[in-house]
């Protein structure tokens, strides 16, 4: 009877093991099972993560693209103002350059007739004492032949 008990409880002891083993693996099945769901899970986040942050530099990339083609027309507009700029001084460089010139000859030419009147000036000045001494000396003369000829009247 004790083989039998044993033969019972071997069977039983083997009947066991394999329900642990059977158990064992299905705990490993679901297991691997659940990690597999997590990894999946985990990618499905992570890519969810990755394409919101994707579309997120995207977003900043088209912004940033935006205001860089702001700029690049502003600089566009500001290289021709200034163009536009560094010729119109240029010109006006030239006209004042051309302004001073003939300032400068104006002056001069008024300098010149300034000097050539005040030398006219001077001889008119001159010719008038000539012509006053002149006039006082024809006078006297002529004063001094009625002396002349009255002084020969009396003698």
């Amino acid at each position: 009877m004790l083989y039998v008990l044993s033969s019972d409880y071997l069977i039983q002891e083997s009947f066991l093991e394999r329900a642990s083993l059977v158990e064992a693996a299905a705990q490993r099945a679901e297991l691997e099972a659940r990690v597999t769901r997590i990894t999946e899970d985990l990618r499905k986040a992570a890519q969810t993560e990755v394409h919101s942050t994707t579309r997120r530099a995207l977003q900043e990339n088209e912004a940033l693209t935006k205001q860089m083609d702001l700029f690049r027309t502003r600089i566009t507009a500001l290289r021709s103002e200034n163009n536009t700029l560094r010729e119109a001084l240029s010109d006006s460089q030239v006209r004042e350059g051309l302004l001073q010139d003939t300032v400068r000859q104006v002056t001069s030419r008024g300098e010149r007739r300034a000097r050539l009147l005040q030398a006219v000036t001077e001889k008119a000045e001159e010719q008038a004492r000539v012509w006053r001494d002149y006039h006082r000396l024809a006078r006297d003369n002529h004063q001094l032949r009625r002396d002349l000829q009255v002084c020969k009247c009396c003698l």
